[in-house]
Parts: structure tokens; sequence; C-alpha cells
């Protein structure tokens, strides 16, 4: 019987973090920015490549937020060799920065946190 309770109690719980997480646009601009700035604070972007990171981040944002999907699909990304566009040391910091990404932004102002067992190849 404990089992049942705590099983449904579980079940309620999961439903109504579910309703939750939808983030809002504010939510998700705010993220970005904090990405943005986080990379760019770390090492030197020259105008150019700050443009396409802000761009980038944003996709890589919209792409694990619940709601923002269809959106960052939408989005049309330029074809830029990473390897050649970003020094080793840009594309170490992107990844190690961009991993850290929020897979849900909860209104209640608590991130969830979804580590990503692939590392992303730049």
């Amino acid at each position: 019987m404990k089992k049942v309770i705590l099983f449904a109690i579980a079940c309620l719980a999961y439903v109504s973090v579910q309703a939750q997480s939808a983030a809002s646009p504010e939510q998700v601009k705010k993220v970005i920015d904090t990405k943005l700035q986080t990379i760019t604070s770390k090492v030197d972007f020259s105008e150019t490549q700050t443009a396409f990171l802000k761009d980038y981040v944003a996709f890589k944002v919209k792409s694990k937020t619940r709601g923002f999907q269809k959106e960052a699909k939408a989005m049309q990304m330029k074809d830029v060799n990473m390897d050649t566009f970003f020094t080793e040391e840009q594309r170490v910091v992107i990844q190690k920065e961009l991993m850290k990404i929020p897979s849900v932004a909860v209104p209640s102002k608590t991130l969830v946190v979804e580590e990503n067992s692939s590392s992303t190849k730049f």
C-alpha cells in the first residue's frame, strides 16, 4: 500500500513539473545572454565570430528548451567550418559551456540541467 501511495505522489509531482516546464521567451533570452557573456568573457572573439556565436548559442538553447524546438529548426544557420572559424581554445570553451545548457527553463526560476552524455564535436 505504501508503494502505491508513493508511486501516486511521484506521478503527481512529475505531472506538476511537466505542466510548469514551458519556458517564457524572457527566460530563453536570459539563458542565451548569460551563456554568450560567459563564453566571450573566457576567450577573445572577433566581431564576426561573436555575431555567429550569438546565433549558434541561440540555436542550441532553443533546441533544448521545451516550446522552442520548432523555432530552433526554423532558424537559418550559416554554414561555417568550426575548425577554421574558431581557434581550438575558443572551440573548447564553446563546447564546455554549451554542454551546460539547461534542457528546460522552469518558470519558478529553477533551471533543470541535463548533462549531455554525448559530446558535441566541432
